[in-house]
């Protein structure tokens, strides 16, 4: 990712490729329109299909990390009800809801079926979904 301090050498001879995420840095967004400089962020290039490859690898781990966190949080010493996500004999597997099922919520859902979670989606794009299996696809 750029960094807000770096703008200081570039200019309008300069074309640059980042990841910036400027959309939530007000300074560095400033700063690189002043530089007049041509920047291409990578996290808006999508294909024909409507895809944003630089974003997938990054969504990818977001979703399988907040299931990661999710059961970590669950444990009654951390505040949680003590569900555990991992499968154990006799005992039902617990109930995980993803909304959405894009990028992030893709993974979040292929995460939590794969630790023995029974994983309803909730997604406008239900065909998108039917070929996970053990997931339950929900439409809103």
């Amino acid at each position: 990712m750029i960094q807000s301090s770096n703008i200081l050498i570039i200019n309008a001879d300069k074309h640059i490729g980042a990841v910036f995420h400027a959309e939530g840095n007000k300074e560095l967004t400033d700063k690189l329109l002043k530089s007049k400089c041509t920047a291409y962020t990578y996290e808006f290039f999508k294909t024909k299909e409507g895809i944003f490859p630089a974003s997938v690898a990054s969504s990818e781990i977001a979703g399988k990390v907040a299931v990661i966190f999710a059961a970590y949080h669950l444990q009654n010493n951390r505040g949680g009800s003590g569900v555990l996500l991992a499968p154990m004999v006799n005992v039902k597997p617990p109930k995980v809801v993803v909304i959405g099922y894009g990028n992030a919520g893709g993974a979040a859902a292929r995460m939590a079926a794969s630790m023995g979670g029974k994983c309803s989606c909730f997604w406008p794009k239900q065909g998108k979904i039917k070929s996970i299996s053990g997931i339950n696809a929900n439409k809103y």
